[in-house]
């Protein structure tokens, strides 16, 4: 319900929700978390790459609010506004076949990773002898000249968006064939991992580290195609447009951040917890023994 409301950019029945969900506490947290986590996967499947630097702000408060022991309310509402905020400029993709995504990438995947990457990755690729040692040198060359050509490109000119898009296609690639990777270290076979660490190597930065704590939390190979977004909507974090909230944003937040204990408040007051009445366990031993017989041996 939550996760519906957010995507819908519903604000108000965003809020009032999660209000709701930290009132009933312990019962409710799951779906906070879940909900949370799916509208991260979701923004970052649709995304563009100006957009990357606004999904970051979200998927860190989102990282916080779920490793953190104690829940604050105005960071989550504050949060809550922000994803319905990202959700309401974000149009839904149409998934790309499969030929046709291999035809737009396929000679980026062709060149084989030079002596000087081969030490950076030397840990992370498969060993010489594996059959997938090829595959997995052209798939980090991929990522190498995809990091060196942009470094002295503009994030304003259309080249480097083309080259942006290219990398985050090629990953859709590569994920959604499941190549196969040959890696001792990984959690299981899947190729989501070697990609990890490629980024993780190339990269050498806590925000990526954060993306790959929230991806891989509470990690289950059923969640798989729950959190592919979080994967592709990080390629366009390796370089992006430096776009901020606008002031309006700005406004609107420290709004909800002014609210946010009135909201609570009200919710408490609509919702009563009902009142359990705890059963005097004394008496319940009492009464076993007083009703006791005891069964004859036979």
């Amino acid at each position: 319900m939550l996760t519906n409301y957010i995507l819908n950019s519903d604000i108000q029945k965003s809020l009032e929700h999660i209000c709701y969900l930290l009132h009933m506490n312990d019962e409710k947290l799951e779906e906070l978390e879940s909900s949370l986590i799916e509208i991260c996967n979701y923004i970052g499947l649709n995304m563009e790459i100006e957009h990357a630097k606004r999904w970051f702000d979200i998927v860190n408060s989102t990282y916080n609010i779920i490793n953190n022991n104690e829940i604050k309310i105005d960071d989550t509402l504050v949060l809550c506004s922000k994803m319905c905020a990202l959700c309401k400029l974000i149009k839904e993709n149409s998934i790309i076949g499969i030929k046709s995504l291999r035809s737009q990438v396929i000679n980026d995947l062709e060149y084989n990773l030079t002596p000087q990457y081969i030490s950076v990755f030397e840990n992370i690729l498969p060993l010489r002898s594996s059959e997938s040692y090829n595959v997995a040198c052209k798939i980090a060359m991929c990522f190498v000249n995809y990091f060196e050509k942009t470094q002295n490109i503009d994030t304003e000119s259309k080249e480097f968006i083309g080259f942006a898009n290219k990398i985050r296609l090629a990953i859709e690639y590569i994920t959604r064939k499941n190549i196969y990777i040959e890696n001792n270290n990984s959690k299981d076979a899947d190729c989501i991992w070697f990609i990890w660490n490629i980024i993780l190597k190339l990269t050498q930065s806590p925000s990526f580290s954060i993306i790959y704590k929230l991806f891989s939390h509470n990690w289950k190979s059923t969640i798989r195609k729950k959190r592919l977004g979080i994967l592709w909507g990080t390629v366009y974090l390796l370089k992006h447009k430096d776009t901020e909230w606008t002031d309006i944003d700005i406004d609107n937040f420290d709004k909800i951040r002014l609210l946010s204990k009135n909201l609570m408040i009200e919710t408490k007051n609509r919702y009563p917890k009902n009142i359990k009445i705890n059963k005097n366990i004394n008496n319940d031993i009492k009464n076993i023994w007083n009703t006791y017989i005891p069964s004859p041996k036979n």
